[in-house]
């Protein structure tokens, strides 16, 4: 697959497997860099086809007021019970240690919904 080079220096779009050398000879900011603008560019595709669902949820299944007055947070609730759907789709599939590309990038993406629900972008603190 082609691909052009950004600005930047970055390469998006370019489906390639790094190899455990070219992980050590590589810048791994740069490896990193293009690992997550390919994730941001799959999960803003997401978003602009299947609309903003799981931040904003339109209750069609679940009683949302319900599940909030029970002292529970109904998107996070929304978002852990894809996840674990995810997960089990893993878990389940015949070919053990056989993990998928859209499993990963749906999980990683559920991740980053609950931290974008919950206003987690400084991790600072957390890299100590």
């Amino acid at each position: 697959m082609e691909s052009e080079e950004c600005e930047n220096g970055l390469w998006h779009g370019m489906v390639h497997k790094y190899t455990p050398e070219e992980v050590d000879s590589l810048n791994f900011k740069l490896a990193l860099s293009n690992t997550l603008g390919g994730i941001q560019e799959f999960l803003e595709g997401k978003n602009e086809k299947y609309g903003n669902a799981a931040l904003d949820p339109e209750g069609d299944f679940v009683d949302l007021d319900t599940i909030t007055e029970m002292g529970l947070d109904p998107i996070l609730l929304g978002i852990l019970y894809r996840l674990d759907e995810k997960m089990a789709r893993v878990r389940n599939n015949p070919k053990i240690g056989d993990i998928r590309k859209n499993d990963v990038v749906d999980l990683i993406g559920g991740l980053l919904l609950i931290c974008i629900h919950k206003g987690w972008d400084d991790f600072s603190s957390e890299a100590e």
